[in-house]
């Protein structure tokens, strides 16, 4: 494979990245002259979470000597074949490497 074939050719992968976890009142450590935790007002305690935890999928596509904008997917999409040709390439990816390989159209 030439060299101009390599910096043409791109991979793309994606990430889950977990904003905020799940609450776990188990292993929350509560540092106060209370009995139990709940006799601590709310305002005292240093971080409330959620019930569900908190993530954000990104994809991105990389070449030999370059990367493209990452690409946030919508909050709990579906990620089947038919979204990820409609919303990452066609929306996001493709025209980023587009450009950096420059290739119009």
């Amino acid at each position: 494979m030439t060299d101009d074939k390599h910096s043409k050719t791109w991979f793309t992968d994606e990430k889950i990245f977990t904003i905020q976890t799940t609450t776990n009142t188990q292993s929350d450590r509560v540092y106060a002259n209370v009995r139990i935790k709940r006799d601590v007002t709310p305002a005292r305690l240093l971080k409330e979470r959620k019930h569900f935890s908190q993530s954000v999928m990104v994809s991105v596509a990389v070449s030999k000597l370059r990367k493209s904008a990452p690409f946030f997917l919508a909050p709990k999409a579906k990620v089947n074949s038919a979204y990820y040709c409609d919303e990452v390439l066609a929306r996001g990816l493709l025209q980023d490497i587009r450009q950096l390989s420059g290739v119009n159209g």
